[in-house]
């Protein structure tokens, strides 16, 4: 009989246990302060700012990519009016990410190629009729590996920036003395001239 109900005694437990639990769980999180939020956003933008190595790039691996996220955050939090700094542009005299955000530009164009492009099974993809395309790849114009990826990040930062006509000053790179439109066109250029023609793989990239 003591056995018996040791053995009842330990289901119930469990029983409680699994209740408990399940109340637990059922319990709806409170949601975060406007106050909160905001303090988690200027934390992490602290952050972000803390990793830029004196080059001007971010990470270790795909760094053209990584850095272009990393402007292209900080161009969002400069102009955005509800988290951000609410200013007209990311490069505006007040913004206190200005340097930062032009010397990760800086990286991005160092590292930017620019190879022929003509006219493909499906159209030709050179809207600007310069026959030049714009790549962007970490590695040097040699590297094959990652260049769709991260030419497409990189354009998604200078479209960010809201500044077409600013110039590239980067001495020794491919795009020197191009407006940021002009490097953004031929970016896309690249990638529509990048896109594979035949087989199973027609339509992708």
């Amino acid at each position: 009989m003591r056995r018996k109900i040791s053995v009842m005694g330990a289901r119930l437990l469990v029983v409680f246990v699994l209740l408990g639990l399940t109340i637990s769980l059922t319990v709806p999180a409170q949601a975060a302060s406007e106050e909160d939020i905001q303090a988690a956003i200027d934390a992490g933008i602290a952050w972000l700012v803390a990793q830029q190595y004196p080059d001007g790039s971010w990470g270790t691996y795909y760094q053209v990519g990584m850095t272009a996220f990393a402007v292209k955050k900080l161009e969002h939090h400069c102009v955005d009016t509800k988290w951000g700094l609410g200013l007209p542009s990311p490069f505006d005299p007040a913004s206190p990410y200005r340097d930062i955000i032009q010397d990760g530009f800086n990286y991005i164009f160092a590292n930017a190629c620019t190879i022929a492009i003509s006219a493909q099974p499906a159209g030709d993809p050179d809207s600007d009729d310069d026959d030049l395309g714009v790549y962007f790849v970490s590695g040097g114009c040699g590297a094959t590996y990652g260049r769709t990826y991260e030419t497409g990040i990189a354009l998604m930062a200078i479209a960010e920036s809201t500044a077409p006509d600013r110039v590239v000053d980067v001495p020794g790179s491919a795009v020197n003395g191009w407006t940021y439109y002009d490097v953004a066109v031929d970016a896309v250029d690249y990638l529509a001239f990048g896109q594979n023609d035949a087989g199973d793989e027609r339509g992708g990239w």
